[in-house]
């Protein structure tokens, strides 16, 4: 979390990861010189910024991640999917897969849904057959309608999305964003790529999910297993519902698109 010390003619500094700002007064003091060398501070999302408010509120702007959506397509042929997509470890922000895993299970054997199935979707960084967080999730899932896809290639990646309906999203659950915010999602690039498809979000209010989808109108926000649960059931239950949050999903994500990114930085750098 440390800032570089530069002494460029012009300085962007970028803040992909927040931390906390829980720091002694000295390191306070060297923080804020070293950013008076900068021009601008560009963080990816209101929530990586609020971190940084303290240092040099002025030079703060907020520019999207680019997330190529036009790749991503929404298919005519939907099947009951409800899908979410991370990394099988447990690095920084963790997918929280064990979470998704539990509310699914209520919602199969407590709320006694139907014909859905999830399928976890990310990669691994170990082989697959040594990854114990990944044999744990395995293990949890046994009798339950849950596939696991491994190190998708992109192409895969794409169809899992397009064929699914409604899409999970768990990191940074039982998290406190502001001892350990690096713990959450700073922003939520595949929150985007499931819009792009036309999926519904329903996704954990942390970090700088909130930021992508309105809640009750594109997607829904939750805070309990309890809340995702029955978020998700209201939608498996209404087709009208879950259709028109779709297509309103499908055009919200272009707010984050490749085009609207680089327009961005070229107004940051033509300052």
């Amino acid at each position: 979390g440390s800032i570089p010390f530069l002494l460029g003619k012009q300085n962007l500094l970028h803040i992909q990861v927040p931390f906390s700002t829980e720091k002694n007064t000295l390191s306070k003091i060297i923080t804020k010189s070293k950013l008076l060398f900068f021009s601008k501070i560009i963080c990816n999302s209101q929530f990586t910024a609020k971190f940084y408010q303290d240092n040099s509120p002025s030079k703060i702007t907020i520019l999207y991640p680019p997330v190529d959506v036009d790749k991503f397509t929404v298919s005519d042929d939907k099947e009951n999917i409800i899908l979410s997509v991370g990394r099988f470890d447990n690095i920084l922000n963790a997918k929280k897969q064990d979470v998704l895993i539990n509310a699914f299970k209520t919602l199969i054997e407590k709320e006694k849904i139907k014909n859905w199935k999830l399928i976890l979707a990310g990669g691994s960084l170990s082989d697959p057959n040594k990854n114990s967080y990944l044999k744990y999730l395995q293990e949890k899932a046994e009798d339950l309608p849950v596939e696991f896809i491994i190190n998708p290639n992109f192409t895969d990646l794409k169809n899992i999305y397009s064929k699914s309906k409604i899409y999970w999203h768990a990191a940074g659950f039982d998290v406190d964003e502001k001892k350990n915010p690096e713990n959450t999602e700073h922003f939520g690039m595949t929150v985007v790529e499931a819009m792009a498809s036309g999926l519904v979000p329903v996704v954990i209010s942390k970090g700088g999910i909130p930021e992508i989808i309105a809640d009750g109108v594109d997607g829904y926000l939750w805070t309990t297993i309890d809340e995702l649960v029955f978020k998700t059931k209201s939608l498996i239950e209404s087709p009208k519902e879950l259709k028109e949050m779709s297509q309103k999903a499908t055009i919200k994500c272009q707010k984050f698109s490749k085009e609207n990114f680089e327009n961005g930085f070229l107004s940051l750098i033509k300052k």
